[in-house]
């Protein structure tokens, strides 16, 4: 009778342990919270969006837009010889935050040829920009 209770008594515990551990770490719950933090006046990637690669998005969208006007402000500040003219391909890629690529035209104040620039943009969880990296000598397609 003893080595019963104290069969049953451990099962319980095994399986108030067991629950309680998948509390913990977030298993057995479906939380339907997005990957980033949406802000007020930030965009939040679309929730199709799979985390880690790039994904080409349209030039007009709201993500394209903003990282390219960040993007102008930030190289007026560093570099006023340059005039960004337009985005040409822009690319999403969520991560702890999500950056934007972007493919752009530009003019250098020193010649009349337009070029192309790659740059990266990471938008941080609070929605802040930064720009990751920046080619100015970018030869893609």
């Amino acid at each position: 009778m003893l080595r019963k209770s104290v069969f049953i008594i451990f099962i319980l515990l095994l399986f108030a342990s067991c629950c309680s551990s998948k509390e913990k770490t977030g298993e057995g719950e479906s939380d339907n919270t997005p990957l980033v933090k949406e802000q007020k006046g930030e965009p939040s990637p679309p929730q199709e969006q799979k985390m880690g690669g790039f994904s080409e998005i349209d030039i007009d969208s709201q993500y394209s837009v903003e990282s390219f006007d960040f993007l102008k402000k930030e190289l007026l500040k560093s570099n006023p010889e340059i005039a960004l003219l337009s985005v040409k391909k822009a690319m999403l890629q969520v991560v702890a935050g999500y950056n934007v690529s972007l493919i752009c035209d530009y003019k250098s104040a020193s010649k009349d040829e337009a070029y192309l620039l790659s740059a990266k943009i990471y938008f941080d969880l609070e929605g802040k920009p930064s720009i990751k990296e920046l080619n100015l000598d970018y030869a893609g397609n």
